[in-house]
């Protein structure tokens, strides 16, 4: 099964990327987190990691190109027996640690708490 690698959203505010130097060649074998590619934002220059382990069957992106987040950078073929990486909606592996919802990770209940115990800003609305 192969994989369309497409570029993750790196950071806040960053719409697109300039792939600078490809780390690894079509038909090289690849693990998943091994370095692929190195992209430049305005923000700054990062090291993307293989979110698979797997063959690379294509290069999209020659380096000098400059890609909008979501596109895809390369096509891998999976290894036998990996499993698929989740994929999130704008196009990048990811790893999401569970975070049980409670009222202290609730960012207008911190708000509200450091308000009533300050005095301040009690009549700000939080959304």
């Amino acid at each position: 099964m192969a994989l369309e690698f497409r570029l993750p959203d790196i950071g806040e505010g960053v719409a697109e990327g300039e792939v600078v130097k490809w780390l690894v060649a079509e038909g090289d074998s690849v693990k998943e987190d091994q370095p692929l590619v190195e992209v430049m934002t305005d923000k700054a220059t990062v090291e993307i990691p293989c979110p698979a382990s797997g063959t690379v069957k294509r290069i999209h992106a020659e380096p000098g190109k400059v890609v909008p987040v979501g596109s895809v950078l390369v096509e891998i073929e999976l290894a036998a027996g990996a499993a698929a990486p989740r994929i999130a909606a704008h196009g990048h592996a990811f790893r999401r640690r569970r975070q049980a919802h409670t009222p202290h990770n609730d960012v207008a209940f911190q708000i509200h708490h450091i308000q009533r115990r300050s005095g301040v800003g009690r009549h700000i609305q939080v959304p």
